[in-house]
Order: structure tokens, then C-alpha cells, then sequence
């Protein structure tokens, strides 16, 4: 047994893990997932009518700005995800049409079974390169994608298409200047061992690493 990984808002999935009560006891800081982010959080226009939860919104941007300051490993889940991209400087595709289950390729070229509910995308590759890395990612799953109120053609650059010519659609991203970290899918619905295998490795590597 190694060290135990402290950590607030959840997380139980994390091995070896015990929950605190506190951002400051944390060594990583859980976003969990939820409805769509305001699309004005990140310029854009609303592509349908919808509600916002605008108190949501507020207050986990509140809590992934409070734990950036503190230096903690934040781990975002879906929604929590997004968060995270949004607020370091990534934009959302707001529709898609993404099958539940699906295969995600790891950077180092291992394959997992992901579950997902996924209705929005993170898009991160418009952002300097040395602030992301997409460390894994599915092979355009997706029939279409939505971005503001009409459907258009993204520009993808190289990097966001496979050696097939395919979008590699963000599965797993690190942003290394917040240190924030986070999966598109649920490990808490029990993905299975591969995909928290892997999940719980890059959350080790990531809390070794020196700021």
C-alpha cells in the first residue's frame, strides 16, 4: 500500500483514497459531473433554449479557482471537465452525438472501455500548445458536432486528427500550468479495472510531479 491520496468532494474510485473535509487537507480537489456550463462562461452563443444554473456555474468555478491557487491536483468528471477547460481558456462543443459506451485510446497506445453521457465536448486545441495535453481520446465517435447555433465545420489542427484523418475527441486532458486533470467519461459508474487502472496511474504521475 502506498501513500494514502487525501482527497475533497468525492473520489472514492481513487485507490487508496481517503475523503476530507477541506480543500486545504486535499490532495486532489474532485469536480463532478452535471447540466451544461452557460455557454457566455466562454464567449459563445447558446445554441438552443435552455436554463442555465447560473449558482452552479458560479460556485464550482469558485471551487476549481480556490483549488488552482492552492496548488491541488484537480480532477474534473465530465462536467468537471468542461470547468476546467473553460476556465483555462478552452471552449465547448455544445451538441454531439456520442454512443454511451465506447473504446478511448491512450496516448501510449492502450485501449479501455469508457461508459459516458456525454452531450458536450471540451475542444482544447485552439489553446498554445505547451498549456494542454489530450491524453486520450476516442476516434470521432460523434455523427456531428454543434457549435454555436448552427452546426460548422471545425478547423481541426494536426494534432486533434489521428493518423487516419480522424478528430481525436478529447477523452482525458491535462492542463499542466493549473495542473488540472479530468476524464469526459464516469469512473465512479465502474468502467471497469483498464479504464481506473489507467485513470488512477496518470492521477499518481500528476501528484509526483514537481510544481
Amino acid at each position: 500500500m502506498g501513500e494514502v491520496i487525501k482527497t475533497f468532494n468525492g473520489g472514492d474510485w481513487i485507490y487508496n483514497s481517503k475523503e476530507v473535509k477541506t480543500i486545504e487537507e486535499a490532495d486532489v480537489v474532485v469536480l463532478p459531473g452535471g447540466g451544461d456550463w452557460n455557454p457566455a462562461l466562454y464567449g459563445h452563443e447558446p445554441n438552443g433554449t435552455r436554463s442555465w444554473h447560473s449558482d452552479t456555474d458560479k460556485k464550482q468555478m469558485a471551487l476549481i479557482e480556490k483549488a488552482i491557487e492552492q496548488g491541488k491536483l484537480v480532477f474534473g468528471i465530465c462536467r468537471g471537465l468542461q470547468g476546467v477547460t473553460i476556465k483555462n481558456g478552452g471552449f465547448l462543443i455544445q451538441d454531439l452525438d456520442h454512443p454511451s459506451r465506447h473504446p478511448v485510446v491512450t496516448k501510449e497506445g492502450d485501449v479501455y472501455g469508457m461508459n459516458s453521457c456525454h452531450h458536450q465536448l471540451c475542444y482544447p486545441y485552439d489553446l498554445p500548445k505547451e498549456n494542454y495535453e489530450v491524453l486520450a481520446w476516442t476516434e470521432q465517435l460523434s455523427n456531428e458536432y454543434m457549435v454555436d447555433e448552427t452546426k460548422v465545420e471545425l478547423n481541426f489542427p494536426e494534432d486533434a486528427l489521428d493518423e487516419s484523418g480522424l478528430f481525436k475527441e478529447p477523452e482525458m486532458i491535462w492542463y499542466p500550468k493549473t495542473r488540472c486533470l479530468g476524464v469526459q467519461g464516469h469512473p465512479e459508474w465502474g468502467p471497469g479495472k483498464p479504464a481506473l487502472d489507467y485513470i488512477n496511474k496518470v492521477i499518481l504521475e500528476k501528484l509526483n510531479e514537481k510544481i
